[in-house]
């Protein structure tokens, strides 16, 4: 018999917050392609302008991928979440120091995810666990 995962409702906003961040990470960097360049306080070459639209994108489907593993539980939603955090705080503090300092509206969604996360890691891991052991989560 399966059993329903349990969803608080702070996981329901940091699973909506997660991917309206990822929608946007991914929206940014194409308007960026499409010819919509932004003015950075700090001016860029077309490498590191590259390359910052990759990781962009990159940030953007791994958020959307990870609040799916969190909406489901499944704990690589947990463990991706909190690792993505990690590296989009770095990936941003980088930006603040190279680009322009309003890049730190970046680190604000990834501090809550990660503090949240934190916060409530043994009740999740519980209801993990019991979700699967039902048979509802295989990893």
């Amino acid at each position: 018999m399966l059993t329903k995962f349990n969803r608080s409702r702070g996981l329901i906003i940091l699973c909506a917050l997660a991917v309206f961040q990822g929608i946007l990470r991914i929206v940014i960097p194409m308007t960026i392609i499409a010819g919509t360049v932004p003015e950075f306080e700090n001016p860029v070459s077309n490498g590191t302008l590259a390359a910052i639209n990759g990781i962009f994108l990159l940030i953007g489907v791994g958020g959307i991928m990870t609040a799916v593993g969190l909406w489901t539980g499944r704990k690589w939603g947990y463990t991706g979440t909190m690792w993505l955090s990690l590296l989009t705080i770095v990936f941003d503090v980088w930006a603040i120091l190279v680009v322009q300092p309003s890049a730190i509206l970046g680190i604000v969604l990834p501090v809550i995810f990660m503090t949240y996360l934190w916060s409530i890691r043994d009740a999740y891991s519980c209801e993990v666990t019991l979700h699967e052991s039902a048979g509802g989560i295989r990893n």
